[in-house]
Order: C-alpha cells, then structure tokens, then sequence
C-alpha cells in the first residue's frame, strides 16, 4: 500500500486525478483508466487522470470543469470516487464557499491526503479532511521583477524580489551555497554574450539522421 500511495501522489501532483475503487472501477470507460490491483475491500482501483474541463460521460457534479468533491475528497453520493489537484474543486475550509486553487501547493498535498484517506477505506488509519492555511505566494518574473504577497501584504520591486528569492532558496533541498553565488554573479556582471557547455559523447548521433 505504500508504493500505491507513493505512485499515486506522484501522478495527481502534476494535473490531477480521480481514483475510482470498487464498483465504479468496473463502469469506468475513461481513456486514460489503467487497472492495479489492491488488496482488502475494493476489489481493483482505477486511477484516471483527467484533463481540466473534461466531460468523459461519468454523470458527476462538475463546478467550472472541476470534479465537486467533499473535504474528504471524495465525491458526494459516490464514496468510492476521490478525486484530488487541478481535477478536483475541492472545497476551501478556511474560506467558506470557495474553491482550493489549482496550485502544486494544493495539488501535493491532497495527493498526499487523498492516498490516506483510500487507505481508511481499506481499513488502515482514519479519514481526515484537507485543510490548508495559504500563507501567501511569490512570483518571479525574470530578472529583478517579482510579485509577492507573503501573510497577505503585497510586495513588489526589490522588496518582492528579496522575499521570492529568499524563499526559493530556503525550498531548495540543496546545493544552495552555488545557487546564490549564481544569483550574484549574474546581478553585477553583464550577461554573457557566448557560454560554453559540455554535452556527453552518447548525446551527440555520429550518423546523420534520415526524415
């Protein structure tokens, strides 16, 4: 169950997705259904990822192109449905009567929610509802522009840039020493009119390639 959980929160976290188990799973006719097999009381899931705005004749309640789902996300009247990310319209509990955005901040995290509360269903831990307090955003534009509201003040110019810079860096897992050091370096110097870099031998074709 924990490589399933793994594999299904790597694929909602990049559009979204539904996970259909049981019976639905055997009325499925999405295109882009794939059957795994798990153990307990579903008898076979089918994760489909869905495309935003898509209508693949599944009769479900759509909120602007998105699945409507409950905090638990799973669908209403159809517990056997969970959906999660840019597929999902997935209610916002810290702002009543609206809709989580469709964010990798959001979308991470309810893969992560999503894979949980199936397995409740299978009979493992216990069914808990997404709730995510945003403590902002930031934006950069290139160069020296960006855009940020962190705790809901906004910024912009270099104070923007400061913030949005500071909390990549700090989000990176690693390496961090040379990113700054690049950071530096490329707002004293002038841009570079030629770089060189290296490719590896096996990336380069010694035959020349027929149309």
């Amino acid at each position: 169950m924990k490589s399933d959980r793994r594999t299904f929160l790597k694929t909602t976290g990049i559009v979204g997705g539904a996970l259909l188990t049981g019976v639905a799973a055997k009325t499925a006719s999405t295109p882009a259904a794939a059957q795994t097999g798990a153990g307990g009381a579903a008898k076979a899931m089918t994760f489909c990822t869905l495309r935003h705005g898509a209508d693949y004749g599944l009769g479900l309640k759509t909120e602007r192109g998105r699945l409507v789902v409950d905090p638990y996300l799973a669908v209403p009247d159809h517990p056997e449905i969970v959906a999660c990310g840019d597929a999902a319209a997935v209610p916002d509990l810290t702002r009543p009567g609206q809709v989580t955005a469709m964010t990798a901040q959001h979308a991470t995290r309810q893969g992560a929610l999503a894979a949980r509360n199936v397995a409740a269903a299978l009979g493992r831990g216990k069914r808990r509802r997404y709730k995510h307090h945003d403590l902002g955003f930031v934006v950069e534009l290139g160069g020296l522009d960006a855009a940020a509201s962190p705790l809901g003040v906004p910024l912009s110019g270099l104070a923007a840039t400061a913030v949005t810079k500071g909390y990549h860096l700090l989000a990176m897992p690693g390496n961090r020493v040379r990113v700054l050091t690049d950071w530096l370096l490329d707002a004293l110097l002038p841009t570079q009119a030629v770089q060189l870099g290296l490719v590896r031998g096996k990336q380069v074709p010694l035959e020349p390639r027929q149309p």
